[in-house]
């Protein structure tokens, strides 16, 4: 699903409100970041450059740069360099450091800092497309378009962070499963859909409403929803009040 952004492309989206902890990354949901983001798009890195070593030994000691073109662009305007922490000759993960190589492409979430740069790190939502995960990424730029399109719909409300509580390690396939998957099956390939929904004070869901419905039996898809996905306990939300789920598959 779509909260496993990191996982899934590197990173997982996934995808982005950042905060570090000795490198750390917690992410807000690829839909909220989308609305939040000053520009979305594919690059490619077509040089890198600039290598620096500050004196002062703190996180962010080492930094470079990048010259990148736009292959899509789906948010905000082009922009032709980055910002990156890390070497460009080698990164340590463990500082939050990121390494981009010429002829990488990325697809890319992010903000402009206080002086108007875009500055990245491990951390940031820039995630590499390659053949392992571009169908995958394919199925982002089908979000992007439906949340661009139906941006009206979602006005005063926020995409929250989730799990699903059925999903559990089958040691024989070696593969994840859920409940979602043991009724639909591959019919959930690469599909989407977006619900508003109202908590508990422990985070139950007790109402949901379909704004895009995946396509599939609709009541069924609300059951399993109701019973199986939980609201993240750190997304410090409120009870009571309405937000956003995107489920994607």
């Amino acid at each position: 699903m779509i909260q496993k952004l990191k996982i899934k492309f590197l990173f997982t989206l996934f995808f982005i409100s950042l905060k570090f902890s000795a490198c750390s990354c917690e992410t807000d949901v690829v839909a909220q970041d989308y609305f939040d983001s000053d520009v979305v798009g594919i690059i490619t890195i077509t040089a890198t450059y600039g290598n620096e070593i500050k004196n002062e030994r703190i996180f962010g000691a080492r930094t470079y740069r990048a010259k990148i073109s736009f292959d899509k662009l789906f948010k905000g305007q082009e922009f032709e360099d980055l910002k990156i922490f890390g070497n460009s000759e080698n990164s340590n993960s463990g500082a939050c450091e990121k390494q981009v190589k010429v002829g990488e492409k990325y697809l890319i979430l992010l903000n402009k800092n206080s002086t108007g740069e875009f500055v990245v790190s491990y951390c940031s939502n820039m995630s590499q497309i390659d053949i392992y995960n571009s169908n995958y990424i394919s199925n982002y730029i089908e979000i992007f378009n439906y949340l661009e399109n139906n941006k009206s719909k979602f006005e005063g409300l926020r995409f929250i962070n989730f799990y699903d509580a059925s999903e559990k390690w089958d040691d024989v396939k070696r593969i994840s499963v859920t409940d979602f998957k043991d009724i639909f099956g591959k019919k959930l390939n690469q599909k989407f859909g977006i619900y508003k929904i109202k908590i508990d004070s422990q985070y139950n869901i007790i109402k949901i409403e379909t704004v895009k419905r995946i396509g599939l039996n609709g009541n069924k898809m609300l059951a399993l929803i109701k019973k199986n996905i939980k609201v993240d306990y750190f997304s410090n939300k409120n009870p009571n009040s309405e937000y956003l789920l995107l489920l994607n598959f």
